[in-house]
């Protein structure tokens, strides 16, 4: 995976269509003409736009680089290309294919260090899970995320697990929010809990990172 090099290119936030992590914005064209792709190359999906007049823009959505490559070597195509958004590196597709997480375009991290948030909550979806499954959570993420490479700060919302009425004090249970540069242990967290609570990751991809890509 490697950067597409073009003057008007941006990061990719989402996989298009849930697969395709490129979108090159191509046009206008006359309507009866839109943009061609050869096709024995397979992987993209061509949207058109109407604009003025009789003209199209189409978009290209594509994960095949023979068709991102087809498309920047035509030199009748690549003089309409009008933006591109795709893949900084391999490690940024991998981000996008987990769909537990969303990227966040900031130009500092959190807290001037931290790449990565976790937020832990329980939905009506974990009528399942109990208080003795937040405690082992809570006690998971302090365990794992005490190191100066993470910081855990207040609360995401206040839970109840399995609360009644003669239940203790101690089934009221709340889950930090948690700043990290730790990305093993967010996926160790999310293996062992999954099925217990909604983890939610956000990745920050900073601007600096995006121009020297």
């Amino acid at each position: 995976m490697k950067k597409v090099e073009h003057p008007n290119w941006s990061p990719a936030t989402k996989l298009y269509y849930g697969k395709y992590h490129t979108a090159i914005k191509i046009g206008p064209f006359p309507y009866h003409s839109p943009a061609y792709i050869p096709k024995h190359l397979s992987g993209f999906r061509i949207v058109n736009h109407y604009v003025y007049g009789s003209k199209v823009t189409n978009t290209v959505y594509t994960n095949n680089h023979e068709v991102i490559d087809y498309i920047l070597s035509d030199v009748y195509l690549r003089m309409h290309v009008q933006s591109v958004v795709g893949l900084m590196n391999q490690d940024h597709y991998n981000y996008l294919r987990d769909k537990d997480r969303q990227i966040i375009l900031r130009e500092k991290l959190w807290y001037g260090q931290y790449k990565h948030k976790m937020s832990v909550y329980k939905t009506y979806k974990h009528v399942d899970t109990s208080t003795d499954d937040a405690e082992r959570a809570l006690e998971f993420i302090g365990e794992t995320f005490s190191g100066k490479e993470s910081r855990m700060n207040g609360h995401f919302g206040a839970q109840y697990y399995n609360v009644t009425i003669n239940s203790p004090a101690s089934s009221w249970i709340t889950m930090p929010t948690v700043f990290t540069n730790n990305e093993a242990g967010m996926f160790l967290f999310k293996m062992g809990f999954n099925e217990k609570f909604t983890i939610k990751i956000e990745t920050i991809v900073c601007l600096k990172d995006v121009i020297k890509a």
